[in-house]
């Protein structure tokens, strides 16, 4: 992605993929009138995702998403089987990627809400960000032979 105001290009690098909450919602309650989305359905959905990424802005996009956490309790508890079938197919869809990761989320903290992290979670959750995208960045550039220059 290029921004023609500026001297220098921007390319887009890694892809930062935060979602799912909503999914686990819906799915639990009117997906082809089953009870669940099935993690196939998701997994596919964040496959064609990245791939329509990628398509857009550059094949060597890396992606890492934030994997839902087991402590959302405003989704564990009340949707259940959505949060778990969208966690797996989010999974599921990033370890068949080489160039994809995903950050733990289990451990960060929320607000009251149970759902939206707080100061320090959403610090932390940064921080994850910023090493799976080095090392990423890392090791396509090993895969490539090519050193990464960040200015």
């Amino acid at each position: 992605m290029r921004d023609k105001s500026r001297k220098w290009p921007v390319f887009t690098e890694v892809w930062i993929w935060i979602q799912g909450e909503r999914d686990a919602r819906v799915a639990s309650t009117n997906y082809n009138g089953t009870s669940t989305t099935p993690s196939s359905v998701y997994e596919q959905r964040l496959t064609d995702l990245i791939a329509d990424i990628r398509a857009a802005y550059g094949t060597n996009i890396s992606f890492v998403a934030a994997r839902l956490s087991t402590n959302a309790t405003d989704l564990s508890v009340d949707d259940a089987d959505g949060f778990w079938s969208v966690r797996q197919g989010m999974e599921d869809a990033v370890n068949a990627d080489p160039n994809a990761d995903f950050v733990d989320t289990d451990d960060l903290t929320f607000y009251n809400d149970d759902l939206h992290y707080n100061t320090a979670g959403v610090l932390a959750l940064g921080s994850r960000f910023a090493v799976k995208m080095d090392e990423l960045l890392d090791a396509r550039s090993q895969r490539r032979g090519t050193v990464l220059i960040v200015r």
